[in-house]
């Protein structure tokens, strides 16, 4: 039976943060992507993104209680982190399809994917355990711009992919 659904929010957001731009659900844990997030307040970094974790039944009965706050290590403004979130068991990964290639890299658009791991840094502290990156990389392919994992396959979409054909997108696993 399914009846009316609860909100879900953070407390952190601020206008024009884009929290819900893609959620993912695992279980009793919840992934919402916000791209736009500045990295809270007084933070320079415009549109650098943030992933929000939610567990259920934490605070009451069928409450979600947010638990953390994932950014990349590696966080510049306009990367746009969490525009794609996906989740199973203890491993999140977030997409962040504007990311220019980490720090001093002049790759614009080319894209990447951070995995998250539970207990990571602390019990049940979620921690960045790798970034992902397109071998081929290029400018605008938009890696990161969804992204998907069940169990130890992560597969990553790059929909402005140049190969034969402009544009023609891949998916990389």
């Amino acid at each position: 039976h399914w009846g009316s659904l609860d909100i879900v929010r953070s407390q952190e957001t601020q206008a024009w943060d884009g929290f819900g731009t893609d959620v993912a659900l695992s279980g009793s844990i919840l992934v919402v992507g916000a791209p736009y997030e500045d990295g809270g307040m007084g933070d320079p970094r415009s549109d650098a993104g943030a992933a929000y974790v939610f567990y259920q039944n934490q605070g009451g009965y069928d409450y979600w209680d947010q638990v953390a706050v994932l950014r990349a290590s590696d966080a510049q403004a306009d990367d746009r982190f969490a525009a794609s979130v996906s989740v199973s068991d203890d491993v999140i990964v977030a997409g962040a399809a504007d990311e220019k290639g980490g720090p001093g890299d002049p790759i614009q658009g080319a894209g990447a994917a951070y995995v998250f791991q539970r207990n990571q840094g602390g019990a049940e502290a979620w921690g960045q355990v790798r970034t992902l990156r397109a071998s081929d990389a290029q400018e605008l392919d938009w890696f990161g711009i969804s992204a998907a994992i069940d169990g130890n396959t992560i597969v990553v979409g790059a929909h402005g992919r140049d190969g034969e054909l402009p544009n023609e997108g891949a998916a990389y696993v």
